[in-house]
């Protein structure tokens, strides 16, 4: 697929969507309610599903009001469009598929924001907090953006974190700059 395309971009961060609105409507329209258990194990101790609804943002922090967070989620969706349009021919394709996992983990958790008030959280690795796909697509978009730029910076790219640049030799014939025997 040629995320250059706008249909295949945009195709791609419809899907995701889809993906976690579809995940989160099956979580917890069969695990949630009353006399089910608070957590389904799949592999006991490691990787549980566990239906919680998540009024804040990060780790369940509450810092902005809703309608900011949603203002926020819309900004940075109209950014990461932008983004794409205006930088589709020369970005790498990693980037573009990185603005398209970001549009729709963005997306996925505002589209829970307006439906339940909350965002449907059910991902549970016992040592951290119950996460989402969209919050996947997240951290997979930001690893993606900057995976391009950490595999050049490792080939020595000039001004990607390759460090300073290695002062000159000096001049064959003096340490001065002056041919030898000059200003003698």
């Amino acid at each position: 697929m040629d995320i250059r395309r706008p249909a295949a971009f945009f195709g791609a961060a419809t899907a995701g969507l889809v993906l976690d609105q579809g995940a989160k409507a099956a979580v917890f329209g069969l695990l949630e309610g009353p006399g089910r258990p608070e957590t389904y194990p799949l592999i006991p101790g490691a990787l549980h599903i566990t239906p919680v609804r998540n009024p804040g943002v990060a780790f369940g922090i509450e810092i902005f009001p809703m309608h900011m967070i949603l203002a926020i989620s819309v900004a940075a969706v109209a950014f990461l469009v932008w983004l794409y349009v205006r930088s589709r021919a020369s970005s790498p394709a990693l980037h573009l598929w990185a603005f398209a996992m970001l549009i729709a983990g963005a997306a996925g958790n505002a589209v829970d924001r307006v439906a339940w008030g909350k965002v449907l959280d059910f991902i549970d690795i016992r040592v951290w907090p119950v996460f989402n796909l969209a919050d996947v697509y997240i951290c997979a978009g930001v690893g993606l953006y900057l995976l391009p730029e950490a595999l050049l910076s490792g080939r020595g790219k000039a001004g990607a974190g390759a460090g300073p640049a290695a002062a000159p030799s000096p001049p064959p014939g003096g340490s001065q700059g002056k041919p030898p025997g000059a200003g003698r």
